[in-house]
């Protein structure tokens, strides 16, 4: 604005000292529109420049923020992941009562976990919640039947149906303070039935591990 202002005085004193010819001054005239009209279409294309860069940098700022959260949710899930994978080998190897056990086994636990219908965080702070959420997971993994199996206290031998006596209740829970987590187990039945017999499980028992906190599933060995 004030380059116009000066521009503009400076050719109209330039003017009226040769005012004496009027073709002199109607070049004047015609010298001051050029030179203000250049000095206004510099200001714009200045200004243009100047908004087109602070766009630019506004739009770089936001992909690197963008890359940096990124980064900083992967690393910190990846984090996550490997404390899950350490807190199920300790775990298993409390459970089974070993020294060592491998990654690939938790590992795979772990993501047959990730098979399973994700069920509403609750806090699990008793065995019935940790049972409740087991169940689900076996009925979904196995089906409904082997859970009315594993709880019934009849044992179908021949086309009867005998009384069991059993060696074990049908669920046993582990609740690792130091980890908050339960270990909830569908014991396989076995003891004595009411004819004298034996009944022994073959296999091994599915068992679950679940967060307390939330109700999440850890692992899976079904």
């Amino acid at each position: 604005m004030k380059k116009r202002i000066i521009t503009t005085i400076s050719a109209l004193f330039m003017c009226t000292t040769t005012v004496s010819c009027g073709d002199v001054a109607e070049k004047c005239s015609v010298i001051v529109n050029e030179t203000t009209t250049e000095i206004v279409a510099t200001d714009e294309l200045q200004t243009e420049h100047v908004s087109t860069s602070a766009i630019t940098t506004s739009a770089a700022e936001i992909t690197t923020s963008a890359a940096i959260t990124t980064t900083v949710t992967e690393i910190t899930s990846a984090a996550e992941d490997e404390d899950i994978k350490n807190i199920v080998k300790e775990i298993c190897m409390r459970y089974y009562d070993v020294l060592e056990y491998s990654e690939e086994d938790a590992e795979y636990m772990i993501e047959r976990a990730k098979e399973f219908a994700e069920q509403d965080p609750v806090e699990v702070n008793s065995e019935d919640i940790a049972k409740s959420r087991a169940k689900t997971v076996f009925i979904e993994s196995i089906g409904q039947k082997f859970i009315d199996e594993l709880e019934s206290d009849y044992y179908e031998k021949n086309g009867q149906m005998l009384r069991l006596e059993r060696n074990t209740p049908p669920y046993r829970y582990f609740y690792y303070n130091e980890y908050d987590v339960w270990v909830v187990t569908a014991v396989l039945r076995s003891g004595k039935l009411e004819d004298g017999t034996s009944l022994e499980h073959t296999g091994e028992s599915p068992y679950v591990l679940i967060r307390g906190k939330d109700g999440a599933l850890l692992a899976v060995f079904c």
